[in-house]
Protein backbone atom coordinates (compact mmCIF):
# COMPACT_ATOMS: atom_id res chain seq x y z
CA UNK A 1 0.00 0.00 0.00
CA UNK A 2 1.37 3.44 -0.91
CA UNK A 3 2.14 5.94 1.82
CA UNK A 4 -0.45 8.72 1.71
CA UNK A 5 1.06 10.78 4.55
CA UNK A 6 2.50 13.54 2.36
CA UNK A 7 -0.68 13.85 0.34
CA UNK A 8 -2.75 14.15 3.50
CA UNK A 9 -0.41 16.81 4.87
CA UNK A 10 -0.64 18.75 1.66
CA UNK A 11 -4.44 18.66 1.67
CA UNK A 12 -4.57 19.75 5.28
CA UNK A 13 -2.02 22.53 4.82
CA UNK A 14 -3.77 23.89 1.74
CA UNK A 15 -7.15 23.93 3.48
CA UNK A 16 -5.69 25.68 6.52
CA UNK A 17 -3.91 28.23 4.36
CA UNK A 18 -7.03 29.02 2.38
CA UNK A 19 -9.16 29.46 5.47
CA UNK A 20 -6.50 31.49 7.29
CA UNK A 21 -5.92 33.86 4.37
CA UNK A 22 -9.60 34.38 3.74
CA UNK A 23 -10.50 34.76 7.42
CA UNK A 24 -7.83 37.40 7.90
CA UNK A 25 -8.79 39.19 4.69
CA UNK A 26 -12.51 39.31 5.38
CA UNK A 27 -12.49 39.78 9.15
CA UNK A 28 -9.91 42.57 9.25
CA UNK A 29 -10.76 44.13 5.86
CA UNK A 30 -7.23 43.57 4.59
CA UNK A 31 -6.25 42.32 1.18
CA UNK A 32 -3.70 39.90 -0.17
CA UNK A 33 -0.65 41.91 -1.21
CA UNK A 34 -0.23 42.91 -4.87
CA UNK A 35 3.12 41.12 -5.09
CA UNK A 36 3.32 37.40 -4.29
CA UNK A 37 1.14 36.90 -1.27
CA UNK A 38 1.44 33.27 -0.25
CA UNK A 39 4.27 30.77 0.28
CA UNK A 40 4.38 27.28 1.76
CA UNK A 41 6.88 24.47 2.20
CA UNK A 42 7.65 21.51 4.43
CA UNK A 43 9.78 22.31 7.49
CA UNK A 44 11.45 19.90 9.92
CA UNK A 45 11.13 20.42 13.71
CA UNK A 46 13.48 23.24 14.76
CA UNK A 47 14.13 23.92 11.07
CA UNK A 48 13.70 27.19 9.19
CA UNK A 49 12.39 28.42 5.85
CA UNK A 50 13.31 31.78 4.34
CA UNK A 51 11.44 33.90 1.81
CA UNK A 52 12.97 37.00 0.23
CA UNK A 53 10.83 39.66 -1.42
CA UNK A 54 10.40 43.39 -1.98
CA UNK A 55 8.37 45.60 0.33
CA UNK A 56 7.15 49.02 -0.80
CA UNK A 57 7.78 52.20 1.20
CA UNK A 58 4.72 53.64 2.94
CA UNK A 59 2.71 50.41 2.76
CA UNK A 60 1.66 48.66 5.95
CA UNK A 61 2.10 44.90 5.71
CA UNK A 62 0.86 42.19 8.00
CA UNK A 63 2.83 38.94 7.69
CA UNK A 64 1.15 35.87 9.15
CA UNK A 65 2.77 32.43 9.53
CA UNK A 66 1.21 29.15 10.62
CA UNK A 67 1.43 25.43 9.95
CA UNK A 68 -0.59 22.24 9.72
CA UNK A 69 -1.74 20.30 12.78
CA UNK A 70 1.74 18.82 13.35
CA UNK A 71 3.12 22.32 14.06
CA UNK A 72 3.06 23.40 17.70
CA UNK A 73 5.09 26.62 17.78
CA UNK A 74 5.93 28.79 14.77
CA UNK A 75 8.25 31.80 15.10
CA UNK A 76 8.63 34.59 12.57
CA UNK A 77 11.45 37.08 11.93
CA UNK A 78 11.96 39.90 9.43
CA UNK A 79 15.54 40.70 8.39
CA UNK A 80 16.83 43.72 6.48
CA UNK A 81 19.37 43.56 3.64
CA UNK A 82 22.20 43.56 6.22
CA UNK A 83 20.84 40.44 7.90
CA UNK A 84 19.64 42.26 11.03
CA UNK A 85 16.39 41.14 12.64
CA UNK A 86 14.15 44.22 12.69
CA UNK A 87 10.82 42.60 13.62
CA UNK A 88 10.00 39.29 15.25
CA UNK A 89 7.29 37.22 16.86
CA UNK A 90 8.75 34.46 19.02
CA UNK A 91 5.75 33.84 21.22
CA UNK A 92 5.01 30.25 22.19
CA UNK A 93 2.11 30.00 19.76
CA UNK A 94 1.25 28.15 16.58
CA UNK A 95 0.51 31.37 14.70
CA UNK A 96 3.00 34.22 14.40
CA UNK A 97 2.47 37.64 12.91
CA UNK A 98 4.43 40.81 12.22
CA UNK A 99 3.20 44.27 11.20
CA UNK A 100 5.73 46.23 9.17
CA UNK A 101 5.67 49.62 7.39
CA UNK A 102 9.03 50.27 5.65
CA UNK A 103 10.24 53.84 5.27
CA UNK A 104 11.95 52.94 1.99
CA UNK A 105 11.37 50.36 -0.70
CA UNK A 106 13.76 47.43 -0.40
CA UNK A 107 14.35 43.70 -0.26
CA UNK A 108 13.80 41.93 3.05
CA UNK A 109 13.96 38.32 4.19
CA UNK A 110 11.17 36.64 6.10
CA UNK A 111 12.40 33.73 8.22
CA UNK A 112 9.96 31.17 9.57
CA UNK A 113 11.11 28.75 12.27
CA UNK A 114 9.24 25.64 13.30
CA UNK A 115 10.29 25.97 16.94
CA UNK A 116 8.26 22.98 18.10
CA UNK A 117 6.40 20.25 16.23
CA UNK A 118 5.30 16.66 16.47
CA UNK A 119 7.01 15.90 13.14
CA UNK A 120 7.70 17.61 9.81
CA UNK A 121 4.96 20.12 9.08
CA UNK A 122 3.87 22.10 6.05
CA UNK A 123 4.12 25.73 7.09
CA UNK A 124 2.94 28.79 5.23
CA UNK A 125 3.28 32.55 5.18
CA UNK A 126 0.57 34.98 4.04
CA UNK A 127 1.35 38.61 3.14
CA UNK A 128 -1.52 41.03 3.75
CA UNK A 129 -1.71 44.67 2.72
CA UNK A 130 -3.43 46.88 5.28
CA UNK A 131 -3.67 49.73 2.77
CA UNK A 132 -5.38 47.85 -0.03
CA UNK A 133 -4.53 44.65 -1.85
CA UNK A 134 -6.82 42.02 -3.30
CA UNK A 135 -10.08 40.98 -1.68
CA UNK A 136 -10.35 37.35 -2.80
CA UNK A 137 -13.78 35.69 -2.56
CA UNK A 138 -13.90 32.40 -0.70
CA UNK A 139 -15.09 30.51 -3.77
CA UNK A 140 -12.07 31.68 -5.79
CA UNK A 141 -9.56 30.61 -3.14
CA UNK A 142 -11.17 27.22 -2.65
CA UNK A 143 -11.29 26.62 -6.42
CA UNK A 144 -7.55 27.29 -6.76
CA UNK A 145 -6.67 25.03 -3.82
CA UNK A 146 -9.02 22.25 -4.89
CA UNK A 147 -7.32 22.09 -8.29
CA UNK A 148 -4.00 21.42 -6.56
CA UNK A 149 -5.70 18.72 -4.48
CA UNK A 150 -7.01 17.08 -7.64
CA UNK A 151 -3.60 17.28 -9.32
CA UNK A 152 -1.86 15.67 -6.34
CA UNK A 153 -4.50 12.96 -6.19
CA UNK A 154 -4.00 12.15 -9.87
CA UNK A 155 -0.27 11.77 -9.26
CA UNK A 156 -0.99 9.51 -6.32
CA UNK A 157 -3.29 7.35 -8.43
CA UNK A 158 -0.46 6.93 -10.93
CA UNK A 159 1.74 5.51 -8.18
CA UNK A 160 3.70 8.61 -7.21
CA UNK A 161 2.87 10.10 -3.81
CA UNK A 162 3.90 13.73 -4.25
CA UNK A 163 5.87 15.73 -1.72
CA UNK A 164 5.14 19.44 -1.74
CA UNK A 165 8.51 21.21 -1.90
CA UNK A 166 7.31 24.79 -2.35
CA UNK A 167 4.12 26.64 -3.15
CA UNK A 168 3.66 30.31 -4.04
CA UNK A 169 0.54 32.32 -4.75
CA UNK A 170 -0.34 35.57 -6.52
CA UNK A 171 -3.34 37.42 -7.87
CA UNK A 172 -2.67 38.19 -11.54
CA UNK A 173 -4.67 39.96 -14.23
CA UNK A 174 -4.93 38.53 -17.75
CA UNK A 175 -1.79 39.52 -19.67
CA UNK A 176 0.37 39.75 -16.54
CA UNK A 177 3.30 37.50 -15.67
CA UNK A 178 5.49 37.04 -12.63
CA UNK A 179 8.82 35.30 -12.00
CA UNK A 180 9.77 33.52 -8.80
CA UNK A 181 13.44 32.81 -8.09
CA UNK A 182 13.82 29.67 -5.98
CA UNK A 183 17.02 28.42 -4.34
CA UNK A 184 17.96 25.33 -2.35
CA UNK A 185 16.13 22.70 -4.38
CA UNK A 186 17.55 19.20 -4.06
CA UNK A 187 19.13 17.64 -7.15
CA UNK A 188 16.12 15.46 -7.81
CA UNK A 189 13.44 15.29 -10.43
CA UNK A 190 10.88 18.03 -9.83
CA UNK A 191 7.49 18.84 -11.27
CA UNK A 192 6.07 22.37 -11.29
CA UNK A 193 2.41 23.10 -11.98
CA UNK A 194 0.53 26.43 -12.03
CA UNK A 195 -3.19 26.33 -11.31
CA UNK A 196 -5.61 29.22 -10.93
CA UNK A 197 -9.19 29.73 -9.88
CA UNK A 198 -12.12 29.47 -12.29
CA UNK A 199 -11.36 32.82 -13.98
CA UNK A 200 -8.18 31.46 -15.58
CA UNK A 201 -8.42 30.09 -19.13
CA UNK A 202 -4.80 29.95 -20.34
CA UNK A 203 -1.65 29.94 -18.18
CA UNK A 204 1.88 29.31 -19.46
CA UNK A 205 4.88 28.24 -17.40
CA UNK A 206 8.64 28.51 -17.97
CA UNK A 207 11.54 27.09 -15.92
CA UNK A 208 15.10 28.32 -16.46
CA UNK A 209 18.46 28.24 -14.75
CA UNK A 210 21.60 30.17 -15.63
CA UNK A 211 19.91 31.68 -18.68
CA UNK A 212 19.02 28.21 -20.05
CA UNK A 213 15.41 27.16 -20.50
CA UNK A 214 14.89 23.81 -18.76
CA UNK A 215 11.27 23.25 -19.71
CA UNK A 216 8.17 25.18 -20.71
CA UNK A 217 4.45 24.65 -21.29
CA UNK A 218 2.64 26.98 -23.71
CA UNK A 219 -0.36 24.76 -24.42
CA UNK A 220 -3.75 26.47 -24.43
CA UNK A 221 -4.96 25.39 -21.02
CA UNK A 222 -4.89 26.55 -17.41
CA UNK A 223 -2.77 23.65 -16.13
CA UNK A 224 0.81 24.16 -17.33
CA UNK A 225 3.25 21.48 -16.12
CA UNK A 226 7.06 21.54 -16.31
CA UNK A 227 9.49 18.78 -15.34
CA UNK A 228 13.08 19.56 -14.40
CA UNK A 229 15.96 18.57 -12.13
CA UNK A 230 16.43 20.68 -9.00
CA UNK A 231 19.68 22.39 -7.97
CA UNK A 232 20.92 24.36 -4.98
CA UNK A 233 21.47 27.49 -7.09
CA UNK A 234 18.84 29.83 -8.51
CA UNK A 235 15.96 28.38 -10.52
CA UNK A 236 13.56 30.86 -12.11
CA UNK A 237 9.94 29.93 -12.69
CA UNK A 238 7.81 32.33 -14.71
CA UNK A 239 4.01 32.18 -14.62
CA UNK A 240 2.31 33.94 -17.55
CA UNK A 241 -1.43 34.49 -17.16
CA UNK A 242 -2.23 34.62 -20.86
CA UNK A 243 -6.01 34.88 -20.83
CA UNK A 244 -9.05 34.62 -18.61
CA UNK A 245 -12.27 36.33 -17.62
CA UNK A 246 -10.76 38.36 -14.77
CA UNK A 247 -8.07 38.59 -12.12
CA UNK A 248 -7.20 35.09 -10.91
CA UNK A 249 -5.67 33.67 -7.74
CA UNK A 250 -2.88 31.45 -9.12
CA UNK A 251 -0.78 28.98 -7.14
CA UNK A 252 2.53 27.57 -8.33
CA UNK A 253 3.32 24.21 -6.74
CA UNK A 254 6.70 22.50 -6.92
CA UNK A 255 6.54 18.77 -6.19
CA UNK A 256 9.21 16.12 -5.76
Amino acid sequence: MRNHTQLWLMKRAAALAALAALTLTLTHAKGLDDEWAFAACEVAPNGTATFTRTFQAGTTYEIVADGDSDARNVDLELLNSSGQVIRSDRRAAKEARIVFRPSRTGTYTVRLKLASAYRNAICYVVFLNQDGGWQVPLTNALAAFEKHFAFAMRLDELGHTPRLVRMYGWVLRPGEETTMTVTGLSARRMMAVALGDNFARDIDLYVERGGRLLDYDEDYDATPICVFTGASGETKLTVDYVSGTGASLIFLGIYE
